[in-house]
């Protein structure tokens, strides 16, 4: 999920005066959402192994709240 995490991160545009509301780009949220989506059901149906050995910290450490989640 990285690089559409980075994207939601970096490429942002501030909709209102304080900053509360911004706009990112459809697709960065489109595969980033997609992705939550397949690590949630993967947790669901406890295949640990769907989790690639080389994933990023960010995508284990949302891994293990997911399934804490799910206990």
């Amino acid at each position: 999920m990285s690089k559409a995490v980075e994207n939601l991160r970096n490429y942002q545009e501030q909709l209102d005066e304080h900053g509360i509301m911004v706009g990112v780009s459809r697709q960065a949220l489109d595969e980033a959402l997609s992705e939550l989506s397949e690590l949630r059901e993967a947790v669901r149906q406890h295949k640990e192994s769907m989790l690639p050995e080389d994933a990023c910290e960010e995508d284990r450490e949302l891994w293990a709240l997911l399934k804490q989640e799910g206990e």
